[in-house]
Parts: structure tokens; sequence; C-alpha cells
């Protein structure tokens, strides 16, 4: 679960929320709010916590959760795989897409489940 992965990602690095947060750019008690479990960070603030702390995003969101990883598809493992290899720069460009498809409703999946859906 995220809130727990956070936590124990943090605590790895020896960080205090104090320094979390000034690294992604947030309050401190954002950052306690994602560690209880209360607010969930935006696309932007995901990605900047894979790159701080090197973990996919995946990684980042179910933490060692088989059961979700085993029901990725083939084609989401190839997407990712797509996005994994891009640089920075590349990756940026995806998400500004991304972004902008999810925008639009025609392109939103109906179901709240979905990460995309609550971007």
């Amino acid at each position: 679960m995220f809130k727990d992965e956070l936590k124990r990602l943090r605590k790895e690095k020896k960080w205090t929320q104090e320094k979390l947060a000034k690294l992604l750019g947030v309050a401190k008690s954002t950052i306690s709010m994602y560690e209880n479990g209360n607010r969930t960070p935006d696309l932007e603030t995901f990605e900047k916590m894979t790159f701080l702390f090197n973990i996919s995003l995946d990684n980042l969101i179910y933490g060692d959760d088989v059961e979700y990883i085993e029901r990725k598809s083939t084609e989401e493992q190839k997407l990712l795989d797509l996005y994994r290899n891009l640089n920075y720069e590349g990756q940026e460009e995806i998400l500004k897409y991304l972004k902008y498809i999810i925008s639009d409703v025609k392109y939103k999946k109906n179901c709240t489940d979905s990460m995309v859906s609550s971007a």
C-alpha cells in the first residue's frame, strides 16, 4: 500500500517528513497526510517520488503486492517498458500528453478505481 511504502522509503533514506516535503515542493503536513492515507499525490508528485527513490511507480504505489503485479497485463508492461526507455525529458512529454488525453472526457474510464481516472 502506498502510504506504508512511502514511509518505509523515506525512513530508509533517513529523511524526515520535512526533508521529503522540501524535495517534493510540498508542505510537511502533506507528507503526513500521504503517510496516514488521508491524501493521494497528484501524478506530477508521484513522478518526482519515483525519481527521488529510484523506484517504479508500481512499486511505489503497491510495494510488494504480488497479486497486483501478477494482474498487470502484457500491454501495460509494454507501455511501462517503453516509458522506462525514455530519458527524463521524454517522460515529461509523455506525462503532458497523458494529462491532455485524460482531460478529454471521451477517453476516461467510467470506473473510480483507476489511478488515471482520478488524476
